[in-house]
């Protein structure tokens, strides 16, 4: 997809949406597989299964990789349309929130409210969806094991 078509941002959601139903199919089916008392027999299979999951979670880092990419292009790009716009910190103020849970924001039309973020919120969201594909990961390489760690 063009990069510069709005809807790149829409489908870039999607396809990590997608990522995830497969995965769990992928997933569903390999405990199915580990679950029957015909697991030897369906070995390769079982194998087939776990490489096409693995293959499906490096698929789904570099997507991961290039939606995080384009985010902060997107923000950069709008902190530079900001500098141009002197008392909009709509952006740069986030940036400033996100940094320390010591951080407030004052609002100059409401004054009375100041906003700080908290310490929950302060995890890079990034790190966790790289730790969910290397839980999947894991999985898929338990599975290619012969399943012996899930018994």
């Amino acid at each position: 997809m063009d990069p510069e078509d709005p809807r790149a941002l829409s489908d870039g959601a999607l396809l990590e949406n997608a990522m995830v139903y497969a995965n769990t199919i992928v997933i569903a089916t390999l405990g199915v597989i580990l679950a029957s008392s015909k697991s030897a027999q369906l070995g390769p299979l079982r194998a087939g299964l776990a490489i096409l999951g693995l293959v499906l979670c490096i698929s789904w880092g570099l997507l991961t990789v290039r939606s995080f990419d384009y985010h902060k292009h997107w923000v950069l790009s709008s902190r530079e349309l900001e500098a141009l716009l002197p008392p909009v910190r709509t952006v740069s103020g986030g940036g400033l929130l996100a940094g320390d849970s010591k951080n407030t924001m004052t609002y100059r039309f409401t004054p009375a409210i100041t906003h700080r973020m908290r310490r929950v919120g302060q995890f890079r969201i990034e790190l966790v969806s790289y730790a969910i594909i290397a839980v999947f990961s894991l999985i898929y390489l338990g599975a290619l094991a012969g399943g012996r760690l899930f018994q």
